[in-house]
């Protein structure tokens, strides 16, 4: 089937020299027609897999799912995905995401800026999203947490959300789960949104043997923490479970549109659709 995505947006490729990553960040940009300041604007990690994400086919598919406004999105590639990638402050047990707060401020004081001053696509921090696969979902879901002056939301699939600080054979228990322990000793941002997905056929892996992959129970334990702070799930927090979804791009692919639809709706300006507003699955 054809794509016109080109009839509902534009994309280009730009760079970034960022003083903070000291390299030259690439990125795609995929610009609605008749741009303005209200849209939705999604920053998605990982963006060196754009294609495979299908985000060339994201305009068609939001309109049909009653989307009217589209949204900017910015699909910045990778560079030393290891240590920038993480959680901020905090590298896990091996080392890995010790630049995570470098790239937070690359994010925050560069791209931003850079977007509203430079290239003339301001945005408004209550419609803005962050969004990532994998290590790409848990920064995602970092920086949505640690900075809600900034974004409204993000969404992460099959998210990393075993980093720890302990490793396997050192001692490790669930309590040294850093984005878990994040939560529990953070302050609510209430407001904030998060769309969190998981495939049954994420991994293989058990480490409690209670017949539940990793991946599934520490997404579903980060859900439980969210709502001990005062989250409520289909409101505040989704989870979509993917029967048979795997830990690559096609399943992505086939979450990404509802992914941004829900966090869309969850702006609350029913301008930006061309019917009712529909609910989506919590668990499926």
């Amino acid at each position: 089937m054809k794509n016109d995505a080109n009839l509902h947006w534009k994309h280009t490729r730009k760079r970034l020299v960022s003083s903070y990553l000291e390299r030259v960040v690439s990125m795609e940009l995929f610009v609605p027609n008749q741009f303005q300041r209200e849209d939705p604007m999604f920053i998605v990690f990982d963006g060196q897999d754009w294609m495979g994400l299908g985000v060339q086919e994201l305009p068609e598919k939001l309109i049909k799912m009653g989307v009217g406004r589209l949204p900017l999105v910015v699909a910045i590639h990778a560079g030393k995905r290891l240590q920038e990638y993480g959680v901020i402050g905090e590298a896990d047990s091996k080392g890995r995401g010790s630049i995570a707060h470098q790239h937070a401020h690359f994010v925050v004081d560069e791209l931003l800026p850079w977007l509203e001053h430079v290239e003339r696509y301001p945005s408004l921090p209550d419609r803005r999203f962050v969004v990532g696969c994998s290590l790409g979902g848990l920064t995602a879901f970092d920086l949505a947490w640690k900075y809600p002056e900034y974004f409204a939301g993000s969404a992460s699939l099959s998210g990393s959300f075993w980093w720890r600080s302990r490793d396997l054979d050192q001692g490790y228990t669930d309590q040294d789960r850093i984005a878990h322990r994040m939560i529990r000793m953070g302050t609510p941002r209430m407001g904030s949104r998060f769309f969190l997905q998981a495939g049954t056929h994420d991994e293989s892996n058990d480490r409690n043997q209670n017949g539940i992959i990793d991946s599934i129970d520490d997404t579903l334990d980060l859900i439980t923490e969210l709502i001990k702070k005062g989250y409520k799930q289909g409101e505040d927090v989704i989870y979509q479970q993917v029967e048979g979804g795997r830990h690559d791009l096609p399943t992505w692919k086939n979450v990404l549109p509802t992914a941004f639809h829900w966090l869309i709706q969850a702006v609350g300006d029913e301008t930006l659709f061309n019917k009712p507003r529909i609910s989506t699955m919590v668990r499926g």
